[in-house]
């Protein structure tokens, strides 16, 4: 009969058996009866459909006043998303002047998030234009292998039309850094 691992586990050692077989039977529990144990059992958190928008904001990158990089389009997924997300994120605390995950965590622990407020400025980030930039830099020069000492960074709103190009509606400024 083949081994499987939950028996060569018990065999080896069964202080951890019991231990994951406590976890896995508590998660399980926890699981039908409708509670959140871990994000990697949550299947709400990925069932939900995305609704369609009729406009877009995409970021356009200007290295050195004059090199537009296309964030787009020619990086691996890993790089396009850390082109892009970081921006979104600090654009979010930008406009709003509190970290996005502040605001997530307060509407959904409620009442709960009390207990963190004591960890708040260890725990989560704080408007800094120059940090931002300065790492933001050094993340494109890595990316680009080509020292930079300027980045413009422009939000366009863009839309599809009937064919399905996409097609910008406007532009406006969003950052500049210039290395001093």
């Amino acid at each position: 009969m083949k081994q499987t691992y939950l028996s060569a586990l018990y065999t080896y050692d069964k202080k951890v058996f019991s231990f994951v077989a406590v976890f896995a039977t508590l998660t399980v529990f926890c699981n039908l009866m409708g509670k959140e144990t871990t994000p990697f059992f949550v299947w709400g958190m990925y069932s939900e459909k995305f609704k369609p928008v009729k406009t877009y904001e995409i970021f356009r990158i200007t290295i050195n006043d004059s090199v537009l990089l296309d964030s787009y389009s020619g990086y691996s997924d890993n790089t396009r998303t850390f082109l892009n997300a970081p921006l979104a994120y600090y654009r979010e605390m930008k406009d709003y002047k509190i970290d996005p995950t502040i605001s997530f965590l307060k509407n959904k622990l409620k009442t709960k998030y009390a207990w963190l407020s004591p960890f708040q400025k260890k725990l989560f980030n704080s408007y800094n234009q120059k940090n931002f930039m300065n790492w933001y830099r050094c993340y494109l020069e890595r990316v680009t292998g080509a020292p930079i000492h300027a980045i413009k960074i422009d939000v366009l709103r863009t839309q599809f039309n009937e064919d399905q190009h996409l097609l910008t509606d406007s532009s406006y400024l969003f950052e500049t850094w210039r290395q001093d």
